[in-house]
């Protein structure tokens, strides 16, 4: 199972078609068995091609094998997702080096591995969640993220992602955001 978040510099028509043709490549390669970095190399290497665009996207992808709920990741300079481990609460962030793809010809991202246990939750999300500003201007950052995701035991990933949205729509309190949002939450769920 392939995860990907992904967001795209810039904004309107250009940012929506190059994060439409940025997606379809990471599928196609996805498809075609490459590992997550060697994915985001071959799509750093096609927009590299494309020399005239301005726009960059940062990326986060990982491979779940299934069966024996391993999450092997890569990162290209995108927000790294939390692991809310169920045992302890604790959380942990997937860090992994790596850069926007588009800035450089040369990318190597590092690829990592997580063994999900059996309760465990990886939020992933872009930086309209962390970036978002409440009314005296202060942002939610990655801290207030965090508080949320570990101020209890949560019964579903439905559950947590419903509590994230809600958090930081409270935070903003109506104010105008400068950026959209994205939140994926995934759970192995719990032995019976």
């Amino acid at each position: 199972l392939h995860i990907v978040i992904a967001d795209v510099t810039g904004k309107g028509v250009p940012a929506a078609l190059y994060m439409a043709v940025s997606r379809t490549l990471l599928h196609t390669f996805a498809l075609e068995g490459s590992s997550p970095a060697q994915a985001l190399q071959r799509v750093n290497q096609f927009i590299r091609q494309d020399a005239t665009s301005p726009l960059f996207l940062s990326a986060f992808h990982a491979l779940l094998d299934t069966d024996i709920h391993c999450l092997t990741y890569a990162s290209a300079g995108h927000n790294p997702p939390i692991w809310l481990q169920h045992s302890t609460g604790d959380i942990e962030l997937l860090q992994s080096r790596g850069i926007v793809l588009g800035a450089f010809d040369q990318y190597v991202p590092e690829e990592h591995l997580c063994f999900l246990q059996p309760g465990d939750f990886i939020i992933f999300f872009t930086d309209g969640i962390t970036e978002a500003r409440n009314t005296a201007g202060a942002f939610m950052d990655d801290e207030g993220l965090e508080a949320i995701v570990a101020s209890r035991r949560w019964s579903s990933a439905e559950e947590l992602k419903s509590a994230i949205i809600a958090a930081v729509e409270d935070f903003a309190a109506g104010t105008p955001q400068a950026d959209d949002y994205t939140v994926v939450v995934m759970r192995r769920l719990p032995l019976e």
